[in-house]
């Protein structure tokens, strides 16, 4: 009898270890819909809050918590094979947590190369300033094409506000850039200078 179930509680086991695969596991740029040059907006209702006209709350909580948790959670978290291939790690304040990873690129080539992200972590700029210097690698500009995002299910914090349970929806994004070469001209241009209002999103 011992012997027959063995192998059902070794499979039970196995499963209950095995690691389920990340959110961006087998997307494509395409696999959330069309993508926007509008700015984006997150899942989570109170990360819209405004605390200037400009400036939205989750901005700020995602600086600060960049600025003091990243050099203590540098050598502990877990960053995408992807990231660190491209040696492009240096881009990110929070490129990952413990157990799972914050920003993957999806897929890359000479032309064109294409980021996940969680957006309420990991911000647009960075992933900008990491398009422009894979492009850049090549003497080409990085031209953003869009985003497109997709909400998680929402999830249950660690802990409460008021006694009330929290619940939270993080924010996944999939952002497109090609490269050309820095003689092309481009609306969508990255590298042509802080000034240029099109290298920020389009406000809805």
């Amino acid at each position: 009898m011992l012997k027959k179930i063995m192998p059902v509680f070794l499979l039970i086991l196995l499963s209950a270890c095995v690691t389920p695969p990340p959110p961006y596991f087998g997307l494509d740029k395409n696999s959330y819909g069309a993508l926007s040059t509008q700015k984006l907006q997150y899942c989570d209702p109170y990360a819209n809050t405004n605390i200037t006209s400009d400036i939205k709350a989750n901005d700020i909580s995602r600086k600060l918590v960049g600025g003091i948790l990243s050099p203590i959670l540098k050598n502990s978290t877990t960053i995408d094979k992807t990231i660190l291939e491209t040696d492009l790690l240096d881009k990110f304040k929070i490129p990952g947590d413990i157990g799972v990873a914050n920003v993957s690129i999806l897929s890359r080539s000479p032309e064109e190369v294409v980021f996940w992200y969680v957006y309420d972590v990991v911000s647009f700029e960075e992933v900008s300033a990491a398009a422009m210097e894979f492009c850049g690698r090549e003497k080409q500009s990085a031209i953003y094409q869009g985003s497109a995002k997709r909400c998680s299910e929402p999830m249950k914090a660690p802990f409460t506000i008021r006694g009330q349970p929290v619940t939270v929806r993080l924010t996944y994004v999939i952002s497109d850039f090609i490269c050309k070469d820095n003689s092309s001209t481009h609306k969508g241009n990255l590298s042509t200078g802080k000034n240029n209002s099109s290298t920020r999103m389009k406000k809805t």
